[in-house]
């Protein structure tokens, strides 16, 4: 029990230092001034435009709302993709407008399975350079043309003669390089995106935003010797932690595996030199009309069965793996229990 204790102080201290090591590296995280930050906002705007029809007031709807498929002739979105840093640099960049046609079936599990892909460049990559800035405002206009994607999964359907899910996921992608020219770390490639999901089928159609609206972010100097301390105190207390886990959890199987050959030595013994007292049996007792009374230890059983000259019924539960061990005598039952909890 003493030794127990120990090991457990022991364990207890060295995670202690462990967490004691990270909360230092974050502190010291917290004290690295970045040399460059920005934010970037992403957002689409778009109306439906309608075929003819004498249901509709007007050939336009806004954004927004649910349309049904077969009155959409063209979708007409706008990209707007802003970015903000807080110093003057050069930047070189490059977009582009894709899209990409993708048809689904439903399998026998209940689990969607592409079988059709369709790429589609809406826009070339239009690549500039500008000197300088600190924002940079990008609006890009596209025309999606609904019928010509919607004939389009409707004729694989009848050429194949399967039913497919189709979806057009339309994408603004844009890459641009930040050059620092007057600071001491590495330019900055950052690739991005804004992409609209549009259901194409015959039923309802709507526009889903896949893409995250707002990014703020900060670069920190690579040389920044506070940044290589911060993540050696970071990395020996992860070490720490993880060394102690793996300890535990060594040990944890050690002890069991010593608990459970101490059981079944114990077991084995009890077998081997009672085997003139034992009775096994094969089904255990109806201890209803006894009186039950639990010894703590075997050799108290085997006393009471050789003073009153009794067997030791024996039933084994390898269900539970625990071992019952009786002594009947008269209205009372004397029992003895050995399980692998005991054992410990």
């Amino acid at each position: 029990m003493k030794k127990t204790m120990k090991s457990i102080i022991i364990i207890m201290i060295m995670i202690a230092i462990g967490v004691g090591f990270i909360i230092y590296g974050i502190n010291i995280d917290k004290n690295v001034i970045s040399v460059y930050d920005y934010k970037i906002d992403k957002n689409d705007n778009y109306e439906v435009i309608l075929k003819p029809n004498n249901f509709y007031l007007t050939n336009t709807l806004p954004q927004g709302k649910y349309y049904v498929s077969n009155s959409i002739e063209t979708y007409k979105i706008k990209f707007k993709y802003f970015f903000e840093g807080n110093r003057e640099t050069n930047i070189n960049y490059n977009y582009n407008v894709t899209a990409n046609l993708i048809g689904v079936v439903e399998s026998e599990e209940g689990e969607e399975k592409e079988v059709w892909n369709r790429d589609f460049i809406l826009l070339s990559n239009n690549e500039k350079r500008q000197e300088n800035i600190r924002e940079l405002y990008i609006e890009s206009p596209i025309d999606i043309d609904y019928e010509y994607y919607n004939k389009l999964a409707r004729s694989y359907e009848k050429n194949y003669g399967i039913v497919i899910n189709s979806v057009l996921k339309v994408c603004f992608n844009i890459s641009y390089l930040i050059n620092f020219s007057d600071i001491d770390i590495d330019d900055e490639l950052i690739k991005d995106h804004i992409e609209l999901e549009i259901p194409i089928n015959n039923s309802i159609s709507e526009v889903k935003e896949n893409f995250e609206k707002n990014i703020s972010n900060e670069i920190f100097p690579k040389t920044n010797k506070l940044v290589t301390f911060e993540k050696n105190f970071y990395i020996i207390g992860g070490s720490l932690i993880n060394i102690i886990t793996i300890l535990f959890i060594f040990i944890k199987k050690i002890n069991k595996k010593i608990f459970k050959d101490e059981y079944f030595k114990k077991l084995k013994y009890i077998l081997k030199y009672y085997k003139d007292l034992i009775v096994t049996i094969v089904s255990p007792l109806d201890l209803d009309n006894f009186k039950v009374i639990k010894v703590s230890v075997m050799e108290d059983l085997i006393n009471v069965a050789e003073q009153t000259r009794n067997n030791i019924l024996y039933y084994n539960d390898s269900d539970k793996k625990n071992n019952y061990f009786y002594v009947i005598l008269d209205n009372y039952i004397y029992s003895y229990e050995l399980t692998q909890e005991h054992t410990k």
